[in-house]
């Protein structure tokens, strides 16, 4: 049987996910190879991600995050493109990383940052276990300024996962974020094997 694949324009999260490529390639300008286009995928997945939400939230300023929130192109190619929330769902993409991350297509290795993501905004721990740091969300609003920040002011071109977690910390801290939240955003990057 064939999966039906459905117009990419019916989707929130990909129409945001690929308009982002463009801010991502004025901004920070992540190569799109190795760890820095794993990070640059992910940008666009986070924003998406981001969008959808507020988009469900009736765009008043408010986020309506629901679990649907986290899954990638559900509206064009179900059940999803890609699941943030437990990226190893799919079978291919990364949810921890190794120094052989930035071997991976950047499809998958974007699932790092996407992970962190998730468990910066909602909290938790790695879905898969393959980490025990316990990480207490920000919630997306915060998150996201976070990674906006490190996206417009602080990554450069060949950026891996490492300085993505470092610009997180730094970003928190210019964002003026409570110490709390800095190690929610610090602990985050460590959930995923990203010190």
């Amino acid at each position: 049987t064939s999966i039906p694949c459905y117009p990419l324009a019916r989707s929130v999260d990909v129409t945001a996910h690929e308009l982002t490529h463009a801010v991502t390639e004025n901004e920070s300008n992540l190569n799109y190879s190795g760890e820095s286009g794993g990070l640059n995928e992910a940008m666009s997945d986070i924003f998406g991600a981001f969008t959808e939400a507020w988009v469900d939230g009736g765009k008043s300023g408010t986020l309506a995050v629901s679990t649907n929130t986290w899954l990638v192109g559900e509206d064009i190619l179900p059940p999803a493109l890609r699941w943030m929330n437990d990226p190893a769902k799919d079978g291919s993409s990364l949810d921890f990383w190794t120094s052989a991350a930035g071997s991976v297509d950047v499809h998958y290795s974007s699932g790092i940052a996407n992970l962190a993501f998730y468990l910066m905004s909602q909290g938790g721990t790695h879905p898969r276990g393959k980490s025990s740091i316990v990480v207490t969300g920000i919630g997306m609003a915060k998150a996201i300024r976070v990674f906006y920040k490190i996206n417009t002011d602080i990554l450069t071109s060949n950026s891996n996962f490492k300085s993505a977690a470092t610009a997180s910390c730094q970003a928190a801290d210019s964002l003026s974020f409570t110490s709390a939240e800095y190690d929610s955003v610090k602990n985050a990057w460590a959930a995923v094997g990203v010190d």
